[in-house]
Formats: structure tokens, C-alpha cells, sequence
């Protein structure tokens, strides 16, 4: 598994394709949680943007990280 700095797409895609059977986003998505305190539908959807993506390129050759 791979963390410490995972905070885009391209870095789970990276961890991904060199092998990695996880990633950890805690940071990043602490990040998005404490920005957004007062705003719960503001803070569910800026999640969402978020982990779109990385759920999408985390699909290596019909593998993927989240199962």
C-alpha cells in the first residue's frame, strides 16, 4: 500500500500500475472534511469530486483497488 502524499489521480494511477494493492488518501480527504465544516452538502459533494476520479483510475487492467 502506498500513502503519505496520495492526493490525485495520478498518484493512485502510479501506485496502481507500479504494483501497489492500496492507497491511503486520509490526509486529502481530512483536508476536504475540515474546509468544508459548516457546509455538509458542500463537503459530501467536494468528496465526491474527489474520489471520482481516483476510484476511476484505480481500475488497472479490470483490477481494482476498491474491493
Amino acid at each position: 500500500a502506498g500513502g503519505f502524499g496520495v492526493s490525485s489521480p495520478a498518484h493512485v494511477e502510479m501506485l496502481a500500475k507500479a504494483g501497489s494493492e492500496g492507497v491511503i488518501i486520509g490526509s486529502a480527504l481530512i483536508k476536504i472534511i475540515e474546509q468544508n465544516l459548516t457546509d455538509i452538502n458542500n463537503c459530501l459533494k467536494m468528496l465526491k469530486q474527489f474520489l471520482r476520479p481516483i476510484i476511476e483510475v484505480s481500475k488497472i487492467d479490470n483490477f481494482t483497488l476498491w474491493r
